[in-house]
């Protein structure tokens, strides 16, 4: 029989659910009623706890009257075992915890309070994950909730450490689970074999032969959501644009993923040679160096602690842009930047990177942005790559080279056409002059060099608005109009 007794009267000033307290009468897990798990009932007090203040959760202590329910011996070694293996399944990175019996006094046989106690992670966000799928949960006061946007990235950029291939993993090092890596390093390094005390050297094995995070990402059967990739070519310079002309979805290990990725790009550009009077050139749309390192910046640079993203490459008529999730550490703001060199080499995974440059797909001591602007340099300022990144996101575009007339968003007035042959007089003119910016119907006549008169704008203007190709901006005044990107095709 266990005397009724509070929570408070057992340990001192615990007597409220707050920020880092919380109570359970019995924990399970297994299916519910519902479709939900019953075991993310209580797991995801741990993962909040891990994302804000630390806490401690109480199992065998009723959350409406905090009341001490008190579990038996062997009900409180099952509830420990679940918990440890609970966590260890589904929460990531690794919590730091400990798991306390507390003796609840006057019980024959003895039973006991389950007190879970959680540390604030120096690796947030912590997620709790289900089937593929991760949730961050954050702490308020007695309420767990799922965090918002702006809570996951202030607990990203308060990080301890953003390094997430650094975290530590209880998985042992077998060389035959890394035969693409082993085989990859041999083919770019003349033949020669990695050794594991290369793989020590690096970080990739700590010194009792346990991977880390980042380690897992490189194994042959590497399943991770978080490497997914998806590529896609359109046929027009926006997304907008038509249909998609070719596309692929590529999970699995980094150096895999690099591979498919430069392949995708190669089969899906206009590569080859064009003959001259005498001999052949070479006919390349995107540079093969600048192309890996951009694809492996891509990579070596993802946040990886951001979770349901995915790196997107997107062919257009002009250009190519690798989109990775994260912003670059130390340029967190950039809006298509041509400085590339400027941008200092910092590494978001120090590890991830080490094995690129180990199997010479990424320079060793720079960040590689150097490279690829000295590589497009004599092609001149419209063949310029620039960088972008913002808290969400970085992205690196490269100009194709075989596009004669540069990147379309650097050309004033890009030659356009339509697929319907247009016979109001200037069409293709006016397209072309509204296709980057938005023309008031004055600039337009100006640029025609005639008079804004009501002819004009009844025979030119209106022609093309009522059609869709030139779009009608009411929000400005004067008015101002805007080729319809999805109608008006750059050569």
């Amino acid at each position: 029989m266990v005397q009724l007794m509070l929570i408070d009267e057992l340990i001192p000033n615990v007597n409220l659910e707050d920020c880092k307290t919380e109570f359970k009468g019995i924990i399970k897990e297994g299916k519910g009623e519902g479709s939900e798990r019953l075991e993310i009932g209580w797991l995801k007090q741990l993962a909040s706890f891990a994302n804000t203040f630390g806490g401690v959760m109480y199992i065998g202590v009723d959350n409406k009257t905090h009341t001490v329910l008190a579990l038996p011996h062997e009900e409180a070694d099952k509830t420990s075992l679940m918990v440890q293996r609970q966590i260890e399944e589904h929460i990531e990175p690794p919590l730091n915890y400990f798991i306390e019996k507390i003796i609840v006094p006057n019980t024959s046989p003895t039973r006991y309070v389950i007190a879970v106690h959680v540390e604030k992670s120096k690796y947030p966000p912590v997620s709790l994950r289900f089937n593929g799928i991760g949730v961050i949960y954050v702490r308020h006061f007695g309420k767990t909730s799922v965090a918002s946007g702006e809570e996951i990235r202030n607990l990203i950029m308060n990080s301890d450490s953003a390094s997430f291939d650094l975290l530590e993993t209880d998985k042992k090092y077998h060389k035959d689970d890394f035969k693409f890596l082993n085989d990859f390093y041999k083919k770019n390094n003349d033949g020669k074999d990695l050794k594991e005390k290369d793989l020590i050297n690096i970080g990739f094995i700590d010194s009792f032969g346990r991977l880390r995070r980042g380690a897992l990402l490189f194994k042959d059967d590497c399943d991770d959501g978080r490497t997914l990739v998806e590529c896609s070519q359109f046929l027009g310079v926006s997304k907008g644009e038509n249909t998609f002309y070719a596309s692929k979805t590529i999970k699995g290990n980094l150096l895999y993923e690099l591979e498919e990725m430069v392949n995708f790009v190669t089969s899906h550009s206009a590569d080859g040679f064009v003959k001259t009077n005498d001999s052949k050139e070479k006919y390349v749309a995107f540079p093969r160096r600048s192309l890996i390192e951009g694809i492996a910046n891509a990579l070596g640079h993802r946040n990886y602690f951001i979770q349901g993203g995915q790196i997107e490459i997107n062919i257009y008529k002009d250009r190519l842009e690798i989109i990775s999730p994260g912003s670059l550490i130390g340029s967190k703001w950039l809006n298509k930047e041509t400085n590339l060199a400027k941008i200092p080499p910092l590494r978001r995974n120090e590890l991830i990177c080490s094995v690129f440059s180990l199997c010479k797909m990424m320079d060793h001591k720079e960040s590689g942005f150097d490279k690829i602007e000295e590589e497009y340099k004599p092609y001149g300022e419209k063949f310029s790559p620039f960088a972008s990144s913002n808290d969400s996101f970085f992205s690196l575009t490269l100009p194709d080279l075989t596009h004669v007339n540069g990147l379309v968003s650097k050309a004033t007035n890009p030659p356009v056409h339509t697929l319907e042959l247009l016979d109001c007089k200037n069409a293709l003119k006016i397209l072309s002059f509204c296709y980057n910016e938005n023309k008031t119907a004055s600039d337009i006549a100006n640029y025609l060099k005639i008079k804004p008169s009501s002819y004009f704008r009844k025979e030119m203007l209106l022609p093309l608005v009522e059609k869709g190709y030139l779009l009608t901006i009411r929000g400005e005044y004067p008015a101002t109009y805007r080729a319809n990107s999805s109608k008006v095709i750059p050569d």
